[in-house]
């Protein structure tokens, strides 16, 4: 069963400051099929990533379907390294998720959505939304394995600004 959807606005707002692709992937070693992030800013307690438009293809042939959207997978785990890497200085790779449920795929390529990443007792919790609060994946109890921990604090200084 598909939950309810999350209530309230996704989108940030024009005063709201937000750290862009171009400063994020200096940080991130991923390639262009996986540089998932347009920008990402927070909301209230959570951190919010907007996914990428116009992504070179995920696989080949790309008409084949895929059932875990592992990109949007990965728009969870690196929305989720924003918020550490901006408040913990450090940068982490997956090492467990206690639950992942897919609920729906997106029905076209303009659907703008986000991942919604709160950090609580431990472990990260992310749900995918579009801009009316359906949810097409969430994700539980998300940690990781430090992976470095040392970096050009230039880098970080948009994310920390985020991050607060």
């Amino acid at each position: 069963k598909t939950p309810d959807p999350i209530k309230g606005k996704f989108a940030p707002t024009k005063k709201q400051k937000r750290a862009g692709a171009e400063d994020i992937y200096k940080l991130y070693f991923h390639g262009p099929a996986y540089q998932v992030i347009e920008q990402s800013w927070k909301k209230g307690d959570d951190v919010v990533g907007l996914f990428a438009k116009e992504l070179p293809d995920n696989h080949n042939p790309n008409e084949r379907t895929t059932l875990a959207l592992p990109r949007l997978v990965e728009l969870c785990f690196q929305t989720a390294g924003i918020w550490e890497m901006g408040a913990k200085n450090r940068m982490g790779l997956p090492q467990h998720i206690d639950k992942l449920k897919v609920y729906k795929q997106p029905s076209n390529s303009r659907t703008r959505l986000y991942a919604v990443v709160n950090y609580d007792d431990g472990a990260y919790e992310a749900a995918i939304v579009d801009n009316k609060g359906e949810i097409y994946l969430k994700l539980k109890g998300y940690t990781t394995a430090e992976f470095i921990s040392a970096f050009d604090e230039k880098l970080l200084e948009p994310l920390k600004a985020i991050v607060g």
